[in-house]
């Protein structure tokens, strides 16, 4: 089944690539867009989703965003997609339709924002954090509302900023 290794090669690219940040750089762009592709498979877009998650827990998604990379097919240079797009991205994930996915998104966020590695489009995180929180339709995902019972709490005390960002 391809699909199961395209996913499982997702996975050995997004370890190998937490190895260093150059090499992170040079892949970011490709799990950008196995993570935004709409009607692509589940599992291809879940791993790459982790993938990106566990890469700005390791790197910040400002140590991912808009560096230059080698261009393996000449003697030019490419960039890495901004922040913005970055964390766009990831934050499709919140309004995704699969439940897997979502929590995939909301355990990614509350991980990058409890650790302070996202600087960009906080706001928009925060309510698209709220409104999977708050959705209707989210009444039977334990998973998604046990994170996020957890993550507003500690996040609301852990610092002023946080309080008055939320209010």
């Amino acid at each position: 089944d391809y699909v199961a290794v395209q996913a499982a090669g997702l996975e050995c690219l997004a370890l190998f690539c937490t190895a260093s940040g150059d090499l992170a750089a040079e892949y970011v762009g490709l799990l950008c867009e196995f993570c935004g592709l709409i009607g692509g498979p589940q599992a291809s877009r879940l791993v790459a989703m982790r993938g990106l998650f566990d890469l700005a827990l390791v790197f910040g998604v400002p140590g991912l965003a808009d560096r230059e990379y080698p261009d393996p097919n000449g003697p030019g240079m490419l960039r890495t997609p901004k922040a913005t797009v970055i964390v766009a991205t990831l934050a499709a994930g919140l309004y995704d339709a699969d439940a897997e996915l979502q929590t995939a998104a909301v355990e990614g966020f509350a991980k990058l924002l409890l650790h302070g590695r996202i600087d960009a489009e906080v706001d928009d995180v925060l309510l698209g954090l709220f409104a999977a929180y708050l959705h209707p339709a989210n009444i039977t995902a334990h998973r998604l509302r046990q994170c996020l019972s957890f993550f507003w709490q500690v996040y609301a005390f852990g610092s002023r900023d946080n309080q008055e960002r939320i209010a």
